[in-house]
């Protein structure tokens, strides 16, 4: 039986459900997750060594490409369908020896090649493009990940805006669900100093395709490095999401808003513990609308998992809208506007928003409570735009007691 036949229902019945993100989930026998899994191209790039020299060495990204490649194969998708491109040190050119697959270089013309021809006369159900190593943001906020064949004065790269604009146009005629996941830095590219920006690429596309879902976690936000823990040979991002990287058996392909949800709450807890200061994002796509937003949520003291969704009631409702509108910077439009820009994209992908300050605030903290650590995530984006001040204060306490979220005070 062909996916094709399973999708339709072949096997006696519907057998898919739109998950919190609106993507398609087929998770109802392990025939349908089998077969799911083996119509995945999975896309890997590690680039540890640069044409730049020793000064542009990164012991991690190679490492991590393989665990990624184990995580993936464990979960049915096969070597066959896998690609990898990778620049090792010589600590990590052995990694691949025992492995189906044979590496490829990561050079600019090896990446972009297939990445721009070669998937797009590749038949698929699901795409997911794993990359580490460098990255910066140019001027006008295009990110760039450079490739192996990189110096200081040619920093070849991958236009990531430009390459992920192709792949969710009708030009990609395969892979209507596609997962990025992206360990680099995005720090600013000093156009001044090197007497030239990063150079944008114009594939020619400007449609999303109809039933195009893209989500893509950056490992951290734009102006933001990305930590990288040499000793252990790994990046913090790869190696927080790989701990991660997982579902009920039988569920496949990852539930990516969930996944962006632990993801949160781990990052905001090795901020609080000072071992990190990143803030990974999330991007998603989906048909004609595309949301970005950093992912805020802190984590409460002792706890391993967010706190669990919810829907209000009007007793719990009304304090808290009425702690929001006490904020008076709240009650302007641009303001709130901004908030929801920070908050994750399946809640602001589905926020209905209102030109009158009290409904913005019902439908916010409705919204958001339905997310596991949503309301913890609205507190943090309204204090990054107003700080510390008595308001805040007072919805950081109406959280706490109405929810019994416990909500550091010193973000």
């Amino acid at each position: 039986m062909s996916i094709s036949d399973l999708i339709s229902g072949g096997n006696g019945g519907e057998v898919a459900y739109r998950g919190l993100g609106g993507g398609l989930i087929m998770n109802y026998g392990p025939e349908v997750t089998a077969a799911r899994a083996q119509a995945t191209t999975l896309v890997l790039v590690g680039v540890e060594q640069y044409s730049a020299g020793p000064q542009w060495d990164l012991p991690g990204p190679a490492a991590d490409a393989r665990r990624f490649a184990d995580r993936f194969w464990s979960q049915g998708v096969l070597p066959e369908r896998t690609f990898a491109f990778v620049s090792a040190l010589p600590d990590s050119e052995s990694l691949w020896a025992n492995t189906p697959i044979t590496p490829r270089t990561a050079t600019r013309e090896n990446v972009r090649g297939f990445l721009a021809r070669t998937v797009a006369e590749t038949e698929g159900d699901l795409l997911i493009v794993v990359w580490g190593g460098h990255g910066m943001v140019g001027v006008g906020g295009g990110r760039h990940l450079f490739t192996a064949d990189a110096t200081a004065s040619d920093p070849l790269n991958l236009d990531v805006d430009a390459m992920l604009a192709l792949h969710r146009s009708p030009a990609i005629t395969s892979f209507r669900q596609q997962l990025w996941l992206v360990d680099a830095c995005q720090t600013l590219y000093d156009a001044a100093g090197n007497r030239r920006n990063l150079p944008r690429e114009d594939f020619g596309v400007r449609d999303v395709a109809p039933g195009r879902l893209q989500e893509v976690l950056f490992a951290a936000s734009t102006e933001e490095s990305a930590i990288n823990l040499t000793a252990q040979r790994t990046g913090l991002f790869s190696q927080e999401l790989l701990a991660e990287l997982h579902g009920p058996a039988g569920q496949w392909p990852p539930d990516v808003p969930a996944l962006a949800a632990r993801l949160s709450w781990r990052f905001a807890r090795l901020r609080s513990d000072g071992r990190a200061r990143q803030t990974p994002a999330y991007l998603w796509v989906k048909d004609r609308t595309g949301m970005e937003g950093q992912l805020l949520a802190q984590h409460p003291s002792g706890a391993t998992a967010a706190p669990p969704a919810a829907e209000l009631s009007l007793a719990e409702l009304a304090p808290l809208v009425d702690a929001l509108l006490a904020i008076p910077e709240f009650l302007g439009q641009d303001f709130r506007d901004e908030v929801v820009s920070l908050l994750r994209g399946d809640i602001s992908g589905i926020l209905a928003r209102h030109s009158r300050p009290r409904a913005d605030a019902v439908s916010m903290a409705m919204t958001c409570a339905r997310f596991p650590g949503g309301l913890p995530e609205l507190l943090e984006a309204i204090r990054i735009g107003v700080g510390d001040i008595p308001e805040i204060a007072r919805l950081q306490g109406t959280i706490q007691n109405q929810f019994r979220y416990n909500v550091r005070g010193d973000y």
